[in-house]
């Protein structure tokens, strides 16, 4: 006798430094997050819960992919985690925005 049971994938993990926050509800701590995510070339789109964030904090997910119908590919965080970045990760992060060039600034420039 063969029974079949639905299929449920794992949770997947995810961890990346937050470039930007998005969207968050200080009342509930629901979340949206721009991750650099490593294995990603493009900023991934986290949803979940925390009780704080900024950008520039390390962040590690646990979920799933879903595809939303207005947003897109989306991680949908059933557990995350923030922790304080680290020296090196916040040199990176600061450098990066430091000689960033928006096309405003780009014409003032000429």
């Amino acid at each position: 006798m063969r029974t079949e049971q639905p299929l449920t994938r794992p949770a997947e993990s995810l961890s990346g430094l937050i470039e930007r926050v998005t969207f968050f509800n200080e009342e509930n701590g629901w979340a949206v997050l721009k991750v650099k995510a490593k294995g990603c070339h493009d900023l991934v789109a986290v949803v979940g819960s925390l009780a704080s964030v900024s950008a520039g904090e390390w962040v590690t997910a646990e979920g799933r992919w879903v595809q939303d119908k207005e947003s897109g590919l989306q991680f949908l965080a059933d557990m995350l985690n923030r922790t304080q970045r680290a020296f090196i990760a916040e040199s990176n992060w600061m450098a990066s925005r430091r000689w960033r060039l928006y096309p405003s600034q780009k014409l003032a420039r000429r």
